[in-house]
């Protein structure tokens, strides 16, 4: 069983390109906006948030289904769709062009890494993973921890 290596990444100014426009697309563009990453959003709709991002100027947006090509100055890419057929292509042309990939949705086996469920405070980071097989979970540890590490 292949399993992920724990790492933090420094994404301030690198491109990430994500491809889809609903909540699970706009969860992960608020944790990319949170580490300063220069974003793409590529999708025919978008949910009201990602609406605000871009006309404030936060975000990049094309109102347009996915492109081969759309990665090619990507350092990340996120596949948020609903059509899992869209992201085993966004999937595909990250791995020929290595470009680092995340796919959310029932296919993230193909991920390149995951997005842990993390709590921060102003000293530290705490991230907890299941390796993507159970995400819950996941949540509920963090939630635990947030009771031993509350705001101060």
């Amino acid at each position: 069983m292949s399993s992920y290596y724990p790492i933090f990444l420094k994404i301030q100014g690198k491109n990430c390109v994500v491809i889809g426009g609903g909540k699970v697309a706009e969860r992960k563009v608020r944790g990319l906006l949170e580490h300063g990453a220069s974003i793409l959003v590529i999708s025919p709709s978008l949910s009201p948030g990602l609406k605000r991002l871009a006309k404030k100027g936060q975000i990049r947006a094309e109102a347009r289904g996915y492109q081969a090509g759309d990665l090619d100055s990507a350092f990340m890419a996120i596949a948020a769709t609903d059509d899992p057929r869209i992201n085993l292509k966004v999937a595909q042309e990250a791995k020929e062009k290595g470009v680092l990939a995340n796919i959310a949705d029932e296919q993230w086996r193909l991920s390149d890494f995951i997005l842990p469920s993390t709590l921060r405070r102003r000293e530290f980071a705490i991230a907890v993973s299941t390796g993507g097989a159970n995400p819950a979970l996941a949540r509920r540890i963090r939630e635990e921890l947030e009771n031993l590490f509350p705001q101060e």
